[in-house]
């Protein structure tokens, strides 16, 4: 009679338990559910809204700053810089830029980089642009 007593005493505490780790479980195999169907299997994150650049990328650079004339950029630790034209898909300007350079690229002067004009302006209206650290 002891017997049955003990292990009747021991289901609610195994109930208790094993609920939490039945949880647990449940929970951590959720993750890898996913919707097998969905034609986009690159697992590339792709931004809704945002505008491709006209450029392609290159694979030994950094991109600093984009947007339209006015741009600059103080480049701390300097190196070959080069500027893209991203409504022609063109690069503009490349130069090396000294420690702590600024880059300015203004549609009246151009392309500064550290005070000095690399490509004379003016620039074409409305167009936008990109600057590139690159780490050839």
């Amino acid at each position: 009679m002891n017997k049955s007593k003990s292990q009747s005493g021991r289901a609610p505490f195994a109930a208790r338990s094993i609920a939490p780790l039945l949880a647990l479980a449940l929970t951590a195999a959720l993750p890898g559910c996913r919707n097998k169907n969905n034609s986009d299997t690159t697992g590339v994150s792709r931004s809704v809204g945002a505008a491709p650049s006209a450029a392609p990328l290159p694979t030994d650079s950094t991109k600093l700053a984009a947007g339209p004339a006015t741009l600059n950029y103080l480049v701390g630790p300097g190196g070959p810089i080069h500027v893209i034209d991203l409504t022609t898909g063109k690069t503009i300007a490349t130069a090396v830029a000294p420690v702590q350079a600024v880059i300015v690229v203004d549609q009246t002067k151009g392309v500064i980089v550290a005070n000095k004009v690399v490509k004379a302006g003016p620039l074409p209206a409305g167009h936008r642009y990109e600057i590139w650290l690159d780490h050839k």
